[in-house]
């Protein structure tokens, strides 16, 4: 053999050593646990159902608010920030007492609303599917009955012949359901109560903005309704009516464009000279920091909105307020509960520690916040193969698509840092406090209120937000303990 066939071996082999060496060997030993459980397993899996399970565990062992998001939720995920929406814009609820989903309403110029569908419309099927046990059901002369006739014209939800095996979707499979990619149709069957008839409708689905700033009841043609109606005194006279000018808004989610929506709202009703601003975050999961600051910064004259501290307690960096202040000294109830978390905490938490500061009027109602004090990195990982379709996948042309040629993208989320109010206050819960530790926001002192978890109580809620019930109005302040409290502040400022 030449010497310098020898010498190029010799070349090649330092070369494979060094990459062997430099090769981390935690990927490589995930490799082989992945082709030896898909090998050897008696229920053998996809690779790809091992590589979610692998990151899954990995990032939940991490902490409580670091994920992995396969691709199908990491598109929900980056729908609800930056809220566009694929889907034929129906807003549902469930009621529990009836087990019937039902559209509370059809988003204006929405492939719901153009179709024809109606608030108060109960879902049967979606695509075939039965979303109720009475979508199965039809009279002998195959014209579909009217769900619960005749024994109950007016009920859905008691069948003339209960069926056992019917096991109904959850709120949220149902809402996927109506999802779905820009030009794909959706075969849906209601029933409408005011005419007692089921009717089938083909929605072709669309992309459409979702506003994350809403009011309390929506109006006939879907707008919101934002000033709230007088709160009449207690009949024993131990509270007083308050009949100010109180203006409504939440706040369900801190997406992109929620700064804007909410200036819009602020510049309305300050026109209109509002005298007092009830700000709802309860059940608001977060959203984008950027957007959280900048909420802040419309209630401040300036100054620190947060500080976040990276490993070892190192200050990372910290968030500063101009001197925009659209809500010039209008007195903020702010509604916090177990849901407000992440970005909405950080507002409340700012505006709670200025309030202490005496320098804006603000008070916080409710009861103590979910403890999510710490800053979230989302990376975006690539499209993920998927060969889940290999057994049900006949050609190879398709199998190729399916997996190669258009994978869907996933995501991580993980915890980067951790945010503190401008007092210094902690925020975050780790797993090891309890109750009686620091970490959340707390209702300010005389505004601990809690609300029942009665059905009819959420049931009226939820109708209500839907435009169900526009009439029944007066009765909010009977079912939201939370917010009577609120507007209740109003009443013990002394005029300006």
């Amino acid at each position: 053999m030449p010497k310098k066939h020898v010498y190029w071996i010799f070349i090649f082999t330092l070369i494979s050593f060094a990459c062997y060496c430099c090769a981390d060997r935690f990927a490589i030993s995930l490799r082989f646990i992945m082709n030896e459980v898909n090998n050897r397993a008696l229920h053998p899996r996809s690779k790809r159902e091992l590589f979610d399970s692998m990151l899954s565990g990995m990032m939940s062992g991490y902490n409580d608010f670091s994920n992995y998001f396969p691709p199908q939720p990491y598109a929900q995920f980056n729908e609800d920030l930056y809220q566009n929406v694929e889907g034929v814009g129906a807003e549902i609820f469930h009621d529990e007492t009836k087990n019937q989903f039902i559209i509370g309403c059809a988003l204006p110029d929405s492939p719901a609303a153009n179709a024809g569908l109606l608030s108060g419309d109960v879902i049967l099927a979606l695509d075939n599917v039965p979303i109720h046990p009475d979508a199965t059901r039809s009279t002998p002369d195959n014209t579909p009955s009217a769900p619960g006739t005749p024994d109950a014209p007016n009920t859905l939800g008691a069948p003339n012949a209960p069926d056992d095996t019917f096991t109904p979707p959850t709120l949220s499979d149902v809402r996927m359901m109506l999802r779905g990619k820009v030009g794909s149709t959706l075969k849906m069957e209601i029933f409408r109560p005011s005419t007692m008839v089921k009717r089938e409708f083909t929605l072709v689905r669309d992309v459409f903005h979702v506003e994350s700033v809403v009011g309390f009841c929506r109006n006939s043609d879907a707008t919101w309704q934002y000033v709230l109606p007088p709160l009449p005194p207690s009949a024993d006279g131990a509270t007083a009516g308050v009949s100010k000018k109180i203006v409504y808004i939440r706040i369900r989610a801190i997406a992109n464009d929620t700064p804007a929506e909410l200036r819009r709202l602020l510049r309305r009703f300050r026109a209109e000279e509002m005298q007092g601003l009830v700000l709802d975050l309860r059940g608001n999961a977060g959203g984008f920091v950027d957007s959280a600051v900048a909420i802040c910064n419309m209630f401040m004259k300036g100054g620190t909105v947060y500080t976040s501290y990276g490993r070892d307690d190192v200050l990372i960096s910290s968030a500063t307020a101009n001197k925009e202040r659209e809500c010039r000294d209008i007195p903020i109830a702010i509604l916090i509960d177990g849901g407000t978390a992440s970005a909405s905490e950080l507002i409340a938490a700012c505006l709670k520690d200025y309030g202490e500061m005496k320098k804006i009027q603000v008070v916080c109602v409710g009861t103590r916040t979910f403890g999510k004090g710490t800053v979230q990195d989302t990376l975006d990982i690539g499209p993920l193969p998927d060969d889940r379709y290999q057994e049900t996948t006949r050609t190879s042309e398709g199998l190729w698509r399916r997996i190669w040629r258009s994978p869907q993208r996933g995501g991580i989320s993980i915890s980067v840092a951790e945010y503190r109010s401008p007092l210094g206050k902690k925020i975050q819960r780790y797993a090891h406090e309890t109750e009686s530790d620091v970490w959340g926001v707390t209702p300010s002192a005389g505004y601990e209120v809690k609300m029942s978890k009665n059905k009819k109580t959420t049931l009226f809620r939820e109708k209500l937000a839907s435009g169900l019930l526009s009439d029944e109005v007066k009765n909010i302040y009977q079912f939201d303990p939370q917010l009577q409290a609120a507007v209740e502040f109003f009443s013990t400022l002394s005029p300006p």
